[in-house]
Formats: C-alpha cells, structure tokens, sequence
C-alpha cells in the first residue's frame, strides 16, 4: 500500500471512529424511504418536488413564528403565543417536526437536542422522568399525556435520523420516557391513557384510570412503545382499549366523530362521550378542539402501520367530513355535534388538516379529488401556534415524508466501527462501500 493511500485510510478511521457527527442524516427530508401502506393515496395535482417544497417553506415558516431559543439556558423550546409560553404538548409537537426536517434544515440535531434539554429542565412533580404540562405554571406541576408521549416518539424518530451513539442516547431516552408513561400515565385495570400523572387510577372521583381523551388514542406511537420496550403485549393491551372505545362511540353515533373526552364504564367497559364541562369547557362531551386531532391519529397508524381498524375509523371521518363539507374543505366547520350537526357557522383551519391525513385512506377518484383540495386548502395557511403546528405534522405525512420508528437501529459504538474500519482497511480501498 503506498503511503498517500495509508495516510487517507487512517484519515477515514479516525472519520469514522472519532467523529460520528460527520455522517449525516439517515432519512433526509424528501427522500421518501418509508414505505406506507398499500393503496395509500398522496396529493398528484402537483410533482413531488413541488410538495415537498411546500412542506419545507411552511417548516421555515412555523420555525421563524413558535421556534424560540430558551432565555434562561435550556436549549430550544416552542412557543404558543407572543407571551412566550409553552407546554409539553408544544414541545412534543417540535420534538416529531424537526427529526423529519434534516437535510433541509442543517440545524435539525442541533434543535431537537435543545428541545430535549428544555423538556428535561422542566419535570413533573408527579414522575420527574415526564415533562411538566405548563411553563410558566398555570395549575399545577404536573403532567399532560399527549405532551409525553410525542416526545418519547419524537426521541425514537430522532434515533431513525441520527442514531444514538452521540451526545444524547436517544433510544434509551426514550425508553425511560415509556417506561414512565406505562407507569404513571396508562391504567393498570383499563389500559386506557390517563390525562396526566396527577390522576389517582383508582380515584372515586370524576378523573381515575376510565376517564380519557380521544386524541391520546396515539396507536402509531403505542406500536412502536411497545417494540422498543420490548412490551409489546402491554402496548396491544393499550391499543385494544383505545379501539374498543372508539367502537363503542361510533356505535352509537355513526359518524366517526370523537368527544374530546371520553368515559368508560369500569363494569361493562361501555365507552361513552364525557359530560360538558368534564375537564375543560361546555364542549367535553363534543367533536371540539382536542378530538379534531383524532384523524390525523387514526389516519397516521392506517397508513404508516396498516392497521385495518384505524383504517375503518379514518375512512368513517373523511366519509363524514366529505359529505358534510360537499368536498370543499373550506366548508368543514369549527366543532361538531357526535350526531354531525354543526356547532358553528365559521371554518378553521386546525379542523381541515387533520382530515387530509384520514383522506389518504380514500380508494377512488373522488376520494383523490378530496384529498388534493385539503392539500391546497392548508399547504401555506397559517393561523397560529396550534393550528400552524397540527397542519404541519399532517403535512408531512400527506406529503410522503413521514417517519415511522417501528424498527429500532441498533447504532455500533466507536469501537465496533474501528473493527469495521480495520477490516475495510485490509480490504483494500479499492471498494466502494455503500
């Protein structure tokens, strides 16, 4: 071997070894490496190159409007409004945005490290290995489910992305997170979401382990909880309950739509909508704002995971929503009654974009017609913090560009990459190498 070829093969151990932040992104943005589900349907008005830029600029947009750099040190947070005040449920929301961004964004490990440090800055009093809800406080130090568990899945994207052999571990992060969310946050008899860490399970009151809301009902997430925990039997148990509910509701009512919270008898298992004022307003036991995510739930494990329950929910929503709406989507209206009747005159783009998501379950040409004019409707709509954010999580799916972390990487330490360095180095350098 001459000496040039030597020095450049040592260069590249030390490369390889030393330097594992050298190496990009595994799944860049645009590449489109996942493969969904059979027969789902993706917007064909425009080229994939055009949507993809649509995507990317309305990703520029949401970061220039909520991303913020944290004032006292702890990284990276998102903010909900002009007050600078952000919750789990936001920083969950950036922690699954940004993992999907690298490659367009050169900054993405950067961000989503900052937005993990902010998350572990600010614990729960109930189980510190969760995030506390609010910051500033509102009511209490306590945790949200939904906040949670996006960021126990966002962690699992960004091992997809980067691996977890540099500064932050991501998988095993993440499985700390599960393990507290099985712990403190799911019911050990329903194995139902409960709101936060601060429900006693067993509590006599209105809030124990068979109250729940409907847009916690994550499958896709719960999937991959379970194949990264290693407990995938708890998992399927949590999934059952979830569908069972769904079921139940739309048993009753018909339509797909969701309340924004639900009951479950602890006798009969019966699930039913939760009474107004339950939790938060006069609309608990209605199609409000917490259920109108419950598409973009459904339909993200339809057609990432090819789950033909979540596929029957999905396609049940955007049935009802194409027929309410005449297939205009500006015509889907602000909150639903469960029987379909509106509860307003006025649209609002957080209730259109989810739908798009459920829209890709669609199997005809008027089903692709409905999906293509969602798409235009929310491409570069912005409205605010919560809408910009649940429109561009349902962008990235309906654009082909979701991430789906049901196989874990196993990432080889320094050490085992110098063995496979040696061993290329014997090889010759004459091989190309993929």
């Amino acid at each position: 071997m001459s000496t040039p070829r030597f020095v450049m093969s040592l260069v590249l151990i030390f490369v390889i070894c030393y330097a594992p932040s050298a190496f990009a992104q595994n799944n860049p943005f645009g590449s489109h490496l996942e493969n969904y589900a059979a027969g789902t349907l993706f917007p064909d008005q425009y080229s994939q190159e055009q949507i993809d830029v649509f995507v990317s600029d309305y990703y520029d947009q949401w970061k220039s409007d909520w991303l913020r750099t944290d004032p006292g040190g702890d990284g990276y947070r998102v903010v909900m409004d002009n007050t600078g005040r952000t919750t789990s449920e936001s920083q969950g929301y950036g922690m699954i945005i940004v993992p999907h961004m690298a490659g367009h964004d050169t900054s993405a490990q950067e961000i989503f490290d900052g937005l993990y440090t902010y998350s572990r800055a600010h614990p729960s009093e109930g189980n510190p290995r969760l995030m506390d809800w609010a910051q500033p406080d509102a009511t209490g130090n306590r945790s949200a489910f939904d906040g949670d568990a996006d960021i126990a899945y966002g962690l699992l994207l960004a091992d997809k992305q980067w691996g977890s052999s540099g500064s932050i571990n991501y998988v095993q992060e993440a499985k700390s997170i599960i393990e507290a969310i099985h712990t403190s946050t799911i019911g050990p008899d329903s194995n139902l979401p409960m709101l936060g860490d601060w429900v006693n399970p067993n509590g006599s009151g209105s809030y124990n382990q068979w109250s729940t809301r409907s847009s916690d009902f994550m499958n896709g997430h719960f999937r991959a909880f379970g194949q990264a925990s290693g407990n995938e039997a708890h998992w399927d148990a949590v999934i059952a309950a979830t569908q069972g509910a769904v079921s139940d509701i739309n048993a009753e009512f018909g339509t797909g739509l969701m309340p924004d919270f639900v009951v479950v008898d602890s006798v009969s298992g019966d699930a039913s909508p939760a009474p107004p004022n339950f939790l938060e307003s006069e609309h608990d036991d209605e199609y409000w704002y917490n259920a109108g995510r419950t598409p973009w739930r459904f339909g993200a494990d339809a057609v990432l995971n090819g789950d033909t329950i979540s596929l029957e929910h999905a396609q049940l929503l955007s049935e009802f929503f194409q027929e309410a709406s005449d297939g205009d989507p500006n015509k889907i209206l602000g909150g639903y009654e469960l029987d379909g009747d509106p509860l307003n005159t006025w649209s609002d783009l957080f209730f259109v974009a989810p739908v798009g998501v459920a829209a890709m379950t669609g199997s005809d040409a008027g089903d692709q017609l409905w999906l293509n004019n969602i798409f235009d409707n929310v491409k570069a709509s912005h409205v605010n913090y919560y809408s910009d954010s649940v429109n561009l999580n349902s962008l990235l799916i309906m654009s082909g560009n979701a991430l789906n972390p049901v196989s874990i990487s196993s990432v080889p330490e320094p050490g085992s990459l110098c063995v496979l360095c040696y061993g290329f180095l014997l090889g010759g350098l004459g091989r190309r190498r993929r």
